[in-house]
């Protein structure tokens, strides 16, 4: 399996985000979203294949995708940083946060 988080440069976890799984030898695709704090999960993966995961969101840029790897045993921690296009102000932090809580 493997699993991480899509956050902010300031360690908001980015709700929404879009992984593309792509299995090289098979072309099989997998797509899973974040959760509203920014984790993923993408489980029952064989071993010993490569992939290519991406990582989009409208509106940022996510560093360190799209990513080409081997998967030899449970990933776990595979974190991206995504950069909003536009830098957020303080009103958009603060919706941000109204949100989560509700």
């Amino acid at each position: 399996s493997i699993s991480g988080r899509v956050q902010l440069e300031n360690g908001l976890g980015v709700s929404g985000a879009v992984l593309t799984l792509t299995e090289l030898s098979t072309g099989t695709v997998l797509s899973s979203r974040t959760s509203p704090f920014g984790y993923y999960t993408f489980t029952d993966l064989p071993v010993g294949e490569t992939y290519v995961l991406t990582v989009n969101r409208k509106g940022m840029t996510i560093a360190n995708t799209p990513l080409n790897f081997t998967l030899m045993e449970e990933l776990v921690d595979l974190n991206f940083t995504a950069v909003p296009v536009m830098p957020l102000g303080q009103d958009d932090l603060h919706v941000m946060l109204a949100k989560r809580r509700a």
